[in-house]
């Protein structure tokens, strides 16, 4: 598909086909999300799943913390977050709207930020990055597992794992 017709709202692509990311095999892979999970050894807090999708990290984080809030921009998705959380009975997790560049938290108040499969589809990575590193505790985590763009070969997936005082150090990308 040229960009051109692409549509210019990605919510418009999403809303139709959030169904099938609940499914998806390259989105609900269970190794790889334990993994995740072991490799931050979360206790308590609060976990903060930015571009949650149909939600596989937000459930991957649920039993291993007080609360995660699963973030995505399309409300279609959390629809399934919401869904499959009560089916699994997952009571810890809040489902919140909006746009990964605007988290409306407050200063230093989540304990750990993941982003998993979604960050290339956000507008402004930089302004999101910032907008980690102002929410994030002090001794924060964040997380991002994504592809490295289709200029690779092999779509290899890359995995960064920062603390929050490097994320402010960084700035903006």
């Amino acid at each position: 598909m040229a960009d051109s017709d692409r549509p210019s709202d990605p919510r418009e692509s999403f809303a139709p086909v959030a169904e099938k990311y609940l499914t998806s095999a390259a989105h609900a892979k269970p190794d790889e999300l334990l993994a995740l999970v072991q490799r931050i050894e979360p206790v308590g807090g609060v976990v903060l799943d930015v571009g949650t999708g149909a939600g596989h990290t937000a459930f991957a984080f649920s039993p291993r913390v007080d609360r995660v809030i699963a973030y995505d921009m399309t409300q279609e998705m959390l629809d399934i977050v919401a869904r499959v959380s009560r089916e699994r009975g997952l009571g810890n997790i809040e489902k919140r709207l909006g746009r990964a560049e605007e988290l409306p938290f407050e200063d230093g108040s989540i304990d750990g930020v993941v982003t998993r499969l979604a960050a290339h589809h956000f507008e402004d990575v930089g302004a999101f990055v910032s907008e980690v590193g102002r929410v994030l505790r002090r001794d924060g985590w964040f997380l991002v597992v994504d592809t490295v763009g289709p200029r690779v070969a092999g779509f290899r997936n890359s995995l960064i794992i920062l603390n929050a005082s490097a994320i402010r150090a960084m700035g903006t990308i």
